[in-house]
């Protein structure tokens, strides 16, 4: 187990879309695709790591509400020229998918994803070998990851950038007197109010986190993660998903149960990695890549959990 200070260094600051919408040069081949989760089409793209065998094959799970999937992305061409294969996709209920968005039905999606790489045909098309599956979430998507990983065994490990509890969030909403009422009302409204950016009733999405709060809770069966590689990246000055509330609590249970490869990065920085930048971000992961997932020689297939 690592944990480890970094003092940002760079003088430029990545808006909170970069972390799906900022192209880069040189980036490797992609390859529009699509797959489908409990009924809905969910469009995609796969970034082709090399003509070789891929160290890991990553599934990136974004923020809420993220943005339009575009071809290139600076997550991608950082994890590709480590030779890590990358499939992208937007959650039911977000930009143009059809279906409710919600915890429960993203999580459904990371299924159906992993579903989708671990098919022979898909293996085929796209030349992959038995690879690792690495989960790679930012915000939102670090509870979409942590959560599908403790039930699935086919997910070889995660990566947490600026993690949020959403147990801990759907904990707080029925609850008038909470510390945050104020953000969770706010960040209904600015989501699913009069002027938000989701087409839904926003109760869809609350109701669902209030009601499974103790499924949701990072820190319930955290000896799930045991068998997974963890690399969390976590911002000290995070106002949005406080450390104290929505990291803290996971890695103390973790250290407790002794997990045998909990990696962590504390970042003097902010939710948004203001400061740092996601593409200096990304490149902790990617050196964290390298060392956990060896060259990318073929395993053995792995086996979804029942």
């Amino acid at each position: 187990m690592m944990i480890e200070a970094y003092r940002p260094d760079l003088r430029f600051a990545l808006a909170l879309s970069a972390l799906t919408l900022l192209p880069a040069a040189g980036a490797a081949q992609v390859q529009g695709t699509s797959f489908e989760s409990e009924g809905v089409e969910l469009k995609a793209y796969f970034h082709h790591a090399s003509d070789e065998a891929p160290r890991a094959v990553a599934i990136y799970l974004q923020g809420n509400p993220g943005g339009p999937l575009p071809a290139s992305s600076v997550v991608a061409d950082e994890l590709t020229s480590a030779n890590v294969a990358v499939l992208r996709f937007n959650y039911r209920g977000l930009w143009g998918n059809g279906g409710d968005f919600m915890l429960t039905n993203a999580i459904g999606d990371l299924n159906a994803a992993v579903d989708f790489l671990s098919a022979p045909e898909t293996m085929e098309r796209f030349g992959l070998p038995p690879s690792p599956i690495l989960v790679i979430g930012y915000s939102f998507g670090t509870a979409v990851g942590l959560i599908g990983a403790r039930d699935d065994d086919r997910i070889a490990g995660v990566v947490s950038l600026a993690p949020c509890d959403h147990g801990y969030f759907g904990a707080e909403i029925p609850n008038p007197d909470s510390k945050i009422r104020d953000f969770l009302d706010e960040t209904r409204e600015s989501l699913f109010g009069e002027n938000g950016v989701i087409d839904q009733d926003g109760a869809i999405f609350m109701d669902d986190l209030a009601e499974n709060a103790a499924r949701y809770s990072f820190t319930r069966d955290a000896e799930a993660l045991l068998g997974k590689k963890l690399l969390f990246i976590v911002g000290l000055d995070d106002q949005v998903c406080y450390a104290e509330d929505h990291f803290f609590p996971l890695y103390r249970e973790l250290k407790a149960l002794s997990h045998p490869a909990l990696d962590v990065r504390v970042l003097e920085t902010d939710h948004g990695f203001s400061g740092v930048g996601m593409d200096a971000v990304m490149r902790m992961a990617v050196e964290w890549v390298r060392g956990v997932f060896g060259t990318g020689a073929p395993g053995a297939p792995a086996q979804k959990a029942r």
